[in-house]
C-alpha cells in the first residue's frame, strides 16, 4: 500500500494508512448509510444475488449494448450484447 501512496503523492504516514484501511473494512462500511439515497440503504451490498438477476432481458441487453459500444476493454466482465 505504501507504494501506492507514494505513487499518487498522497503524503500519508503509516498510522494514517493503517487507520484508513481499518475504517474501510466491509464490516465498518456496512454500518454506514448512503447519504444521497432517500431509502435507508448501506454503502455495502449484502445481497449475494448476482446483479444479472436484478434486471430483465431488455435492460441487460441495453447495458450490454452500451458497454460493447463504448468500452475499449471489458476487464473480464461478461456484459451481454443483444
Amino acid at each position: 500500500m505504501q507504494s501506492i501512496v507514494e505513487y499518487w503523492g498522497l503524503g500519508l504516514d503509516e498510522s494514517s494508512l493503517r487507520f484508513g484501511l481499518e475504517e474501510s473494512s466491509k464490516e465498518k462500511m456496512a454500518e454506514k448509510s448512503d447519504p444521497d439515497s432517500e431509502f435507508n440503504v448501506t454503502v455495502i451490498r449484502n445481497n449475494k444475488r448476482s446483479f444479472m438477476e436484478w434486471y430483465d432481458e431488455e435492460q441487460l441487453n441495453y447495458i450490454g449494448n452500451i458497454c460493447a459500444n463504448y468500452l475499449k476493454y471489458d476487464f473480464g466482465y461478461e456484459y451481454r450484447k443483444g
